[in-house]
């Protein structure tokens, strides 16, 4: 699925130290600047690859079988961390570059693959706000949450002064996205379930959403504008 193989690879950046990066310059990067580094690929290709949703096992199964990839990134069990982190390479064969982004955590995988290239499998870097949206979805590691507004990530940096808090009996599994407005001092003065990038519909399940996020609230930023604007991904599990 990837559009070349690594012939040269350059390890750029990762959130954590890991074994092989002993001797090399890279940039080591906070949680909190992933959804940007990604942004800025996006931005830059033509074409991305979404390899995303694997188990930590499904994901060493599909290396496996296909080589190709394997070669591309070369996994290794030091880059398998219990709490979230993410990795980024560029791979050249001699006619273009492409960039793969690792995500993992606890369990879960997710690889993206940026390349100029448009091959079996890729998909066009054509709806920017659409793309924001899905990565939100998986990406809200760290503090704050992962969201855009006007093309821009508005409320990253707010960490939760009362987290949202929701009781699920874990019957299904996708996300709601619900779409928030913020005020200065944290208060949230808007939430409503949005249809991008929601997965789930359960109305019922919607109104919970709607209500954890109405009963929260955001850190007080005096620098921050009158009213931000963004998203909060909630993602469901089967147990």
């Amino acid at each position: 699925m990837l559009p070349c193989y690594a012939v040269g690879q350059q390890f750029l950046w990762s959130t954590h130290e890991i074994r092989r990066q002993l001797g090399s310059n890279v940039d080591i990067i906070p949680l909190s600047n992933v959804f940007d580094r990604v942004m800025d690929y996006y931005h830059f290709y033509d074409f991305y690859y979404d390899l995303t949703g694997f188990s930590k096992d499904g994901f060493n199964d599909f290396l496996k079988k296909d080589v190709k990839t394997a070669n591309s990134i070369k996994w290794d069990s030091t880059m398998a961390f219990d709490e979230p982190a993410a990795f980024a390479f560029k791979g050249n064969n001699g006619q273009g570059s492409h960039i793969v982004v690792i995500l993992t955590q606890k369990e879960n995988i997710d690889l993206l693959v940026f390349s100029n290239d448009g091959g079996r499998g890729a998909i066009l870097t054509s709806s920017k706000e659409k793309f924001d949206r899905w990565l939100s979805s998986f990406w809200d590691y760290g503090e704050g949450v992962s969201t855009y507004e006007e093309g821009r990530l508005s409320i990253q940096h707010r960490g939760w002064a009362v987290p949202p808090n929701i009781e699920d009996n874990g019957q299904q599994a996708g996300v709601v996205m619900v779409e928030v407005r913020v005020a200065r001092d944290g208060r949230i003065t808007f939430a409503q379930v949005s249809l991008e990038g929601t997965t789930l519909t359960d109305k019922a399940l919607w109104d919970k959403c709607e209500r954890a996020v109405r009963s929260a609230r955001f850190n007080e930023m005096n620098e921050a504008p009158r009213e931000q604007q963004g998203f909060i991904p909630f993602r469901f599990k089967l147990n």
